[in-house]
């Protein structure tokens, strides 16, 4: 249920927390978006600084994102560098952007590692939301990924909404 490293949900949790969530937002006829979130910069640390830094960076930006304030929302690992963050109980899709954007300025934040140095990673991430662009979890990640990869496309450290 759990990502040994970063204690935030894995790929089964997720999933299972997710299902609960679509049920909940068709009953109270509410929506979820999903970001998907590329780590960029993540390599090159890992690279220079060994995997010990590279595992403290993961566990910091694991924090952030379930630090986001909204207690319902759904932070995982899918594997590597790459994470997803569910954003339950949305109201107004008009809302992604600045959601969007408060996780770039919460992955963006500088990362004190154990050498007593300062790291920085950036992120590129996808964006999709209920009904629009799905209704189940395969599907939104998928629309969300692709989003990503465009976001990644445009310039590093960027977020795209996938279209309607």
């Amino acid at each position: 249920m759990h990502d040994q490293l970063t204690g935030i949900f894995n790929r089964v949790g997720f999933d299972e927390h997710v299902q609960r969530a679509l049920v909940d937002g068709k009953r109270y006829g509410t929506d979820i978006a999903v970001a998907m979130i590329d780590l960029d910069g993540f390599k090159p640390i890992n690279d220079q600084f060994g995997h010990k830094a590279g595992d403290m960076v993961l566990k910091t930006i694991a924090g952030r994102l379930t630090d986001q304030g909204r207690k319902t929302d759904i932070a995982a690992r899918l594997g590597g560098d790459e994470f997803v963050v569910v954003f339950t109980d949305l109201k107004n899709p008009a809302d992604l952007p600045s959601l969007g954007e408060r996780l770039l300025a919460r992955i963006n934040l500088p990362i004190d590692i154990e050498t007593g140095t300062q790291v920085q990673v950036g992120a590129s991430i996808g964006m999709a939301y209920t009904p629009v662009h799905g209704d189940n979890i395969e599907t939104l990640l998928d629309v969300a990924d692709k989003a990503m990869y465009n976001a990644k496309h445009t310039g590093k450290g960027r977020f795209a909404i996938a279209p309607v």
